[in-house]
């Protein structure tokens, strides 16, 4: 992460920056960082005590919003995801101080802005090592357990670097699954980030909803881990699933192509439409209540597997 990307972020962390922040903020890269993006806009709206508007730039149409001069004396702000038109871009680009776009776009496109008056052009340096991981942790998790917060710098020491999204992706899984066992999680890690896991095929299944398929892979692998270590993986899965399908229903399809990698091709052609948020919502609830069941003894470590029984038959949280 070079200075210039850093002290920008650190600048967008205080309220100053968005008393009277650019029109366009304009993103640039050889990829977009979605779960990293992401994660920046949650800081700032923490800041700026509003939520970005997401408006989706689909083909050469610029969004009805955006077309006409803003009177609100109160300034919006609105996340555009993935720009890559340039006649979107140009419609957009001209001075309005009712509002703030963010944007992120090809590299080709971002150096014709360079010049352009009320526009910021930055480029996103995607990757995070031992050095910048420490400055970025403070940053952005700044009540990270100290415990938490070391594991992690020596899970980057270990790969050398990570990109941007992976980084943010590890944070977000040790959280959710702690350190009571150190060993399963840097395994569960390595798996993780080195993106060719055996446990991809139990996530694939489950995803494509091949319900043979998982438990026959089911059955070889879950004693390997504890009922906690199952609740944590599904939760991280169900996240990553819940962020394609917010995008999807909200018609982002851009940034959704961004993350798709991350799942089986039967679901990003069509299968996500069977996990609606309204029942990933229901499955975090079953998977919480799994844990704690688990946990004080109420509940037997084959809970998790009645979830699953649920999933395939399309009834979570049907009892």
């Amino acid at each position: 992460m070079n200075q210039v990307f850093f002290n920008f972020l650190q600048q967008s962390l205080s309220e100053e920056f968005w008393q009277s922040p650019p029109n366009v903020i304009c993103f640039y890269g050889k990829t977009l960082p979605g779960f990293f993006l992401q994660k920046w806009r949650a800081r700032v709206s923490e800041i700026i005590k509003t939520k970005f508007i997401h408006l989706a730039c689909e083909k050469k149409r610029v969004p009805v919003e955006l077309q006409q001069q803003s009177f609100l004396t109160e300034k919006r702000f609105y996340w555009l995801g993935e720009v890559k038109q340039q006649a979107v871009l140009q419609s957009v680009a001209g001075k309005d101080s009712g509002r703030c776009m963010v944007l992120f776009t090809e590299e080709k496109i971002a150096s014709l802005w360079n010049k352009l008056e009320h526009v910021f052009v930055l480029e996103i340096i995607d990757s995070i090592d031992m050095y910048n991981g420490e400055a970025f942790l403070k940053l952005f998790y700044p009540k990270l357990l100290p415990a938490v917060h070391l594991f992690i710098l020596k899970m980057v020491e270990h790969f050398h670097s990570i990109s941007l999204d992976h980084f943010v992706s590890l944070v977000r899984y040790v959280e959710v699954a702690g350190l009571r066992n150190k060993t399963e999680l840097t395994y569960c890690c390595d798996e993780v980030l080195e993106q060719n896991s055996s446990l991809k095929f139990i996530s694939d299944t489950l995803l494509s909803m091949k319900p043979r398929q998982f438990f026959t892979l089911w059955d070889s692998v879950a004693k390997l881990y504890s009922v906690p270590f199952w609740v944590s993986f599904f939760n991280r899965l169900f996240w990553d699933v819940a962020g394609y399908v917010e995008l999807m229903e909200r018609g982002d399809r851009e940034l959704a192509q961004r993350i798709r990698f991350r799942f089986p091709k039967t679901f990003y052609t069509g299968g996500w439409k069977r996990f609606p948020l309204k029942v990933l919502e229901k499955v975090f609830k079953e998977l919480y209540a799994i844990d704690y069941g688990f946990k004080s003894g109420i509940r037997s470590e084959h809970g998790i597997e009645c979830l699953f029984a649920k999933i395939f038959v399309n009834n979570v949280g049907g009892g």
